[in-house]
């Protein structure tokens, strides 16, 4: 197996992402608090989650871009059970996808109450840093609806 599929081993009881090969670059702007996503150089556009070959096209010609952390509810859900101890303070909580107006998609938290967020949801990226990582959320954004 190359060294670039091996997944790096978990701390006990952290619930924290571990960058590999792939994640590495997202999660060093992200300490820095700048959202980054990859770029198809041939499709001409952005996409989420970061993998070696962008999906439809297959291309190998990416690269990492800037985007403006803004977007637009796409779906979500309340989580009012917590699925670890871990979680058991942060409930209940806004998990949705979002849809960046550069065009990905990715799945966060919103850090708002429950009945602020609807579909189609205005929000901005914000960050919160646990441990050593540091993490894109999302805001309202002006509670604005599209």
């Amino acid at each position: 197996m190359s060294e670039k599929r091996q997944k790096p081993e978990a701390k006990a009881g952290r619930h924290l992402p571990l960058p590999d090969v792939d994640t590495e670059p997202f999660w060093a702007a992200a300490a820095e608090r700048r959202l980054v996503c990859r770029y198809d150089e041939d499709g001409a556009r952005f996409y989420h989650y970061p993998r070696e070959r962008a999906p439809g096209t297959l291309s190998d010609r990416t690269s990492w871009r800037e985007v403006s952390g803004r977007g637009v509810v796409y779906s979500y859900t309340v989580v009012h059970q917590a699925a670890s101890r871990a979680f058991r303070d942060r409930v209940p909580y806004v998990l949705a996808l979002i849809d960046l107006d550069e065009g990905p998609r990715m799945m966060a938290t919103v850090d708002a109450p429950a009945d602020a967020v609807t579909i189609g949801t205005r929000v901005r990226v914000a960050w919160r840093t646990e441990e050593d990582v540091t993490l894109p959320i999302f805001a309202v954004d002006g509670g604005a609806s599209t």
